[in-house]
């Protein structure tokens, strides 16, 4: 099994699951865990940075095949304490075969596929106390696979993004505080862990 397709399925599984209201497993073979991983997980004590929603795909991912159509990047959010949190996967040419009855790469679909994220790709309104955080002027943005901080505005243009076969992109969407006129503030967060609010 290659690093890319491992790591595909457990983000697949165990990371969309842990990150948007599951529960985290480990689930690979005996002596196979990819503890560099696990550590972006789970805290040295065990317990899990979970988000404060459940997890639900962009607008944009709606009644599209982000497995099989070339083109589209599955794009899912949730909320954590200090702000949003989008997640970027390139799962195109990885499915279930019916006949292997297993889960399957298929090469000829593997290549990095372009898209684009948004602040207002969160659905800011879907919780009350997100409400605030959707009404900001400024937010900082963490991409934790790049290691970028990005500071812009609530109009500003969509960041892009290029996904790579088998790997994803975790982006903290942080409203920034004006705590007076030449001074803002905002918690980023653990940035060694994927979700760092």
């Amino acid at each position: 099994m290659t690093s890319g397709s491992k790591i595909l399925m457990v983000i697949q599984w165990e990371y969309i699951g842990y990150k948007y209201g599951g529960v985290a497993g480990a689930f690979n073979y005996q002596g196979g865990h990819d503890f560099d991983l696990l550590k972006k997980l789970v805290f040295p004590n065990g317990t899990i940075a979970k988000c404060i929603h459940f997890a639900l795909p962009t607008r944009d991912c709606l009644f599209k095949n982000p497995l099989f159509d070339n083109k589209t990047i599955l794009k899912i959010w949730n909320f954590n304490k200090y702000g949003g949190v989008a997640g970027a996967f390139n799962c195109q040419g990885v499915g279930w075969d019916p006949k292997e009855q297993r889960i399957k790469g298929y090469s000829h679909c593997y290549k990095p596929i372009p898209s684009s994220i948004h602040v207002s790709d969160i659905e800011w309104d879907q919780k009350k106390e997100a409400i605030e955080m959707g009404e900001a002027e400024e937010y900082a943005i963490y991409r934790s696979e790049a290691e970028k901080l990005i500071v812009t505005t609530r109009d500003f243009e969509a960041i892009p993004i290029s996904i790579q076969p088998s790997t994803f992109e975790i982006l903290s969407f942080i409203p920034i505080k004006k705590l007076d006129r030449s001074l803002k503030f905002t918690p980023i967060g653990l940035i060694n862990m994927f979700n760092s609010g």
